[in-house]
């Protein structure tokens, strides 16, 4: 019997460049593909009148959206006790920017330590809301501070500065608080 030295049809090495140049190949097309079908960010409405893309920045309902953050936002920084005022102030920090937390938290701070011996509670109600500007309102808000013995009630005016912002899971809304300047009113 006579044997005859088996020789692979197609070389091994030839299979490597095969199978690297098959995958190159894939890869390039993939991104290509990915890169023309990038998805797009939309964003849809809801509100009275039913569901709807929003195309424009002057859309009613982004007009609402802020009205509502700065309601929020002015629930969270007026209505606090002594029990919840620290998990308060953390979550309207959330809606504030970065810069304006880092100038109001060493008084935030003062206050936690002050409600450790002298425990109060402060309820406030808006009053008024207008939007002076796109990015600017005015709120007329009514205050009742509580401690021990006494209740309080005076009136501020707060003047409250957005800007843009990504949302977030802290912030849900595309806005932060930028400025908030608060004057006592009679």
């Amino acid at each position: 019997m006579i044997k005859l030295p088996v020789r692979p049809f197609i070389k091994i090495e030839w299979l490597k460049t095969l199978l690297f140049i098959v995958c190159l190949a894939w890869a390039v097309m993939a991104s290509v593909w990915a890169y023309r079908n990038r998805p797009e960010i939309i964003l849809v409405g809801l509100d009275e009148a039913g569901t709807r893309i929003i195309t424009s920045a002057n859309d009613p309902i982004l007009s609402k959206e802020r009205v509502k953050f700065v309601r929020e936002f002015l629930r969270g920084y007026y209505n606090y006790t002594a029990a919840d005022y620290s998990v308060t102030i953390s979550q309207t920090g959330a809606l504030m920017s970065d810069l304006l937390w880092k100038s109001m938290e060493p008084e935030f701070l003062k206050t936690t330590e002050r409600m450790k011996t002298s425990p109060i509670t402060q309820d406030g109600d808006l009053l008024d809301l207008r939007e002076v500007g796109e990015q600017e309102f005015e709120a007329d808000l009514g205050l009742r501070i509580k401690s021990r013995l006494t209740e309080r009630k005076v009136k501020y005016r707060a003047v409250i500065k957005i800007g843009p912002r990504k949302r977030s899971a802290e912030n849900p809304y595309p806005m932060e608080v930028t400025e908030i300047h608060e004057t006592e009113v009679e």
